[in-house]
C-alpha cells in the first residue's frame, strides 16, 4: 500500500459509523456510499460543506462535541477510502444480488449528483447517472428513452459473469470497475416523478418485477466507466 493511501476504516469503527448514521443521517452505510462516489466522481467540485448537509439534513445539534467530531472524521475517512478505490479503478459498493444495498446505494448516489449543477444539468454527463436514478426509484430524474434503454436490458442475467478477480476486498462487497458505460442517451432530462414499490411491474409493461430491473440495473452498474 502507497504510504499515503487511507486506511480503511476497521470493523469496529465501521458499526461505530453505522450507528451515527442511524442517528443522525438520511442514509445507512450503503448510502453513504453512494453518496460519496458520486461526489468523487461528479464532473463539477463537490466539496463536504455542499454534501455534508445532504447526508445529516438536520444538523447534528443534539450531538456532543467529541462524538460529533468522531462522526465527521469517520465519515471524512470514509470519503478518502472511496476516493482512492475509484482513483485505483475500483468502487466500494454492495454486490449486485444484494437488492437493498443496492437501492441504497443508487438513492445516496442520486442525492449526491443532484448537488452539481454542471452534472445534473447537462443531459450528456446525466446518461451516467441516469441508472442510479432508475434504481432509486428517482423516475423524474430519468428520460422516457433512458427508461426504455435500461429495460431493454432486462433479460435474464445479462452480466452474470461479472466477477473479477484483481478487486479489492470489503464486507461491502468491493469491486472492480470495469466494462463499458451504461448505455443510456436520454432525449431529455427529466420525466414526469414517479416510483415504484419492489414487486410492481415495470412501467414498460413487461411482467419483470422490480427485483429483477434491479439486480440487472445493479449488474449495469457494476460494469460501468466512472467518468
Amino acid at each position: 500500500m502507497p504510504p499515503d493511501s487511507p486506511v480503511a476504516l476497521s470493523d469496529d469503527e465501521f458499526d461505530r459509523l453505522a450507528e451515527f448514521l442511524d442517528c443522525y443521517a438520511a442514509f445507512d452505510t450503503d448510502g453513504l456510499l453512494g453518496l460519496l462516489h458520486a461526489v468523487v466522481v461528479a464532473p463539477g467540485l463537490v466539496p463536504p460543506s455542499a454534501w455534508f448537509p445532504v447526508l445529516v439534513p438536520e444538523g447534528l445539534g443534539e450531538c456532543d462535541a467529541a462524538n460529533a467530531r468522531d462522526f465527521v472524521g469517520l465519515v471524512m475517512r470514509q470519503y478518502n477510502d472511496v476516493a482512492d478505490a475509484l482513483g485505483q479503478g475500483m468502487a466500494i459498493m454492495p454486490e449486485p444480488e444484494d437488492e437493498e444495498g443496492c437501492e441504497a446505494f443508487a438513492a445516496g448516489f442520486i442525492a449526491g449528483a443532484e448537488i452539481d449543477p454542471e452534472w445534473i444539468e447537462d443531459a450528456d454527463r446525466w446518461t451516467f447517472a441516469a441508472p442510479f436514478a432508475y434504481l432509486a426509484g428517482r423516475l423524474d430524474l430519468v428520460s422516457k428513452r433512458a427508461v426504455a434503454d435500461i429495460e431493454s436490458n432486462l433479460a435474464p442475467d445479462p452480466y452474470a459473469d461479472t466477477s473479477s478477480g484483481n478487486g479489492r476486498h470489503s464486507r461491502r462487497g468491493e469491486r472492480d470497475v470495469q466494462g463499458t458505460s451504461p448505455i443510456v442517451a436520454p432525449d431529455a432530462p427529466h420525466q414526469e416523478g414517479r416510483t415504484r414499490r419492489s414487486n410492481e411491474p415495470c412501467p414498460c409493461g413487461s411482467a419483470r418485477s422490480t427485483s429483477a430491473a434491479v439486480l440487472t440495473v445493479a449488474r449495469l452498474v457494476h460494469r460501468a466507466d466512472f467518468p
